[in-house]
């Protein structure tokens, strides 16, 4: 899960993945308002998404930043990853984007990167 203050470096940060090849299918992009839409029928939907965000619920700190990000009008890119190879080179290719916050959840646990506010 990758977290973008503005929404349009979100979407910059999606093209760029496409134009390195990750495939469309391993890439989503959720805007705000469709965050929020989510996130208000988690406990009546249990999509694979739903169950995603639910796993947000564990570590409340992060589920703040996820909520505060979407009700700022933030975006959030969820990428698919899985190994860790993986997870960093997707993690190379973002750092040409504006993101605000990473977070890797993995078989072997959870990792998080933030980005200095400047």
């Amino acid at each position: 899960m990758v977290l973008f203050n503005d929404p349009e470096e979100a979407r910059r940060a999606q093209r760029g993945l496409l134009e390195r090849k990750v495939p469309q299918e391993e890439l989503r992009l959720y805007e705000s308002e469709e965050l929020l839409r989510i996130v208000a029928r988690l406990q009546e939907e249990r999509s694979i998404l739903a169950r995603a965000v639910a796993a947000l619920v564990a570590d409340p700190s992060v589920k703040q930043r996820f909520l505060d990000n979407a009700r700022t009008g933030g975006a959030a890119l969820w990428l698919v990853a899985p190994t860790r190879d993986r997870a960093d080179h997707l993690v190379g290719l973002l750092a040409d984007f504006g993101y605000s916050y990473l977070r890797y959840y993995g078989d072997d646990g959870v990792a998080d990167a933030q980005r200095d506010a400047n």
